[in-house]
């Protein structure tokens, strides 16, 4: 069975395209099975014209690729689709599954560092985006890392926090992490949100927690400020490749995104130049 790669979508086509597009660029995707997860509301269990349209070219990009279509729900957010995802990925067999929301743009490298994180500091999950740009914990207190360290191969281990922006799970990691959801089950409501969960989880003193392990320099890049529980913003306008085009000249744009986004802290510009690493990686 080969790893997988899930990319839970909401009703954003043109960020959909661009991560696919930044997913295929990625070295190793090969080795990857593509799973495009399209969360379905309110009796809605088809897929809109844009997800169609990037359903082929995902298969247009991608040897492997696959579509996957939630029962209907109304649940709020995203995060029935998330975790169901992640079970429908566990019950598939997959070694190691790769969690890509659809906003998240992934450095070439993505894989490869997941990878050898996973190896070497065996955290219970690996997160490749920036810890500092997280919403759900302290950013300035004890847990927050040195920006200024921009040693491409260093990461750093903590006890509680997790992103599912860009995360990676072994295979035996994610099934105890979803009998913790199966044996505490919740409603998913507004401020309560499956990252949220997940990281109270990871911080109980029941859970068998081994932590998480980031990047000094991230790997993949929150560009969304679009979504359910963020409305702020501007958005485009024009057919979907229009809007395409646009979203991805304004990522690469840091004064551009700041505007776009409100000034949405949690929203990161792409780097000029990719993360080359260059050395094993290793705790700071």
């Amino acid at each position: 069975m080969k790893d997988i790669v899930l990319v839970p979508c909401y009703e954003r086509n043109e960020y959909t395209r661009l991560c696919l597009e930044y997913l295929s660029r990625a070295r190793g995707i090969e080795y990857n099975l593509v799973v495009l997860c399209v969360d379905a509301h309110d009796g809605d269990g088809g897929i809109n014209a844009g997800q169609m349209h990037n359903l082929q070219y995902g298969n247009d990009l991608f040897e492997d690729f696959l579509v996957h279509i939630h029962a209907p729900h109304n649940t709020y957010g995203n995060s029935k689709n998330i975790v169901d995802s992640l079970k429908m990925a566990y019950d598939a067999g997959a070694q190691r599954i790769f969690l890509v929301e659809d906003d998240i743009m992934v450095a070439p490298d993505i894989f490869e560092w997941h990878e050898a994180v996973l190896e070497q500091a065996d955290p219970f999950v690996s997160c490749a985006t920036a810890l500092n740009k997280s919403a759900h914990f302290q950013i300035n207190g004890p847990q927050a890392m040195d920006e200024r360290c921009q040693d491409t191969a260093a990461y750093k281990r903590l006890l509680g926090p997790y992103s599912s922006h860009a995360a990676a799970f072994k295979r035996e990691n994610l099934g105890l992490l979803l009998t913790m959801i199966e044996k505490y089950p919740v409603e998913w409501a507004q401020g309560y949100e499956q990252d949220i969960y997940i990281q109270r989880l990871m911080g109980s003193l029941s859970f068998p927690n081994r932590g998480s392990a980031w990047p000094y320099v991230p790997r993949a890049y929150n560009v969304g400020w679009r979504s359910y529980h963020i409305n702020t913003g501007m958005q485009f306008n024009g057919t979907l490749e229009e809007k395409v085009r646009a979203l991805e000249a304004t990522i690469k744009d840091p004064v551009r995104l700041r505007d776009m986004s409100a000034n949405n802290a949690a929203v990161t510009p792409l780097p000029e130049t990719w993360p080359v690493r260059t050395e094993p990686v290793h705790p700071r």
